[in-house]
């Protein structure tokens, strides 16, 4: 290796290696611009090639914060329905059970909290009803009393 280091370069050589010193630094020029115009395909969730568990668990996060941006559009809950149904028709039938089971669990715990919930707010507006329900028996039940309308006298009359 010290030799070929040492030894002179014909002009062919030299002229080749000229060429090929020039196109990796115009190669190394296009990638900086492409970065600093944020147009590198090689970056971001393009450039993710995941092949074990922690690289997929990043390439599903990168995914996730892509897609969730765009949860308040009024499309969402019918793009990710098309977007599971695409996703998952490749898989074996037993994943796409556990898939399913999977969001029927989430189902249930949101149903869960919705339920929760509910009770909370029932429960404040029972407890002023039971104060008003309370007010009017005191007064049907002093009606039925000594106020009643069979008592009044004849006299008035």
């Amino acid at each position: 290796m010290e030799q070929e280091k040492n030894r002179k370069l014909t002009p062919e050589e030299e002229i080749a290696d000229k060429l090929k010193k020039q196109r990796l630094q115009e190669e190394s020029d296009l990638q900086l611009a492409k970065e600093a115009f944020g147009i590198n395909k090689g970056s971001g969730i393009d450039g993710m090639f995941p092949e074990d568990e922690e690289s997929f668990d990043k390439f599903g996060e990168a995914i996730k914060n892509k897609i969730t941006t765009f949860e308040k559009s009024k499309h969402y809950c019918s793009f990710l329905e098309k977007l599971f149904t695409d996703l998952v028709v490749s898989l074996e039938a037993e994943d796409c059970r556990k898939l399913g089971q999977n969001l029927t669990n989430i189902y249930h715990e949101k149903q869960k909290i919705a339920k929760e919930l509910n009770k909370k707010k029932k429960k404040s507006k029972i407890t002023l009803k039971s104060e008003r329900d309370n007010d009017f028996n005191d007064l049907a039940a002093s009606s039925s009393g000594n106020y009643g309308y069979d008592d009044i006298d004849d006299d008035f009359i």
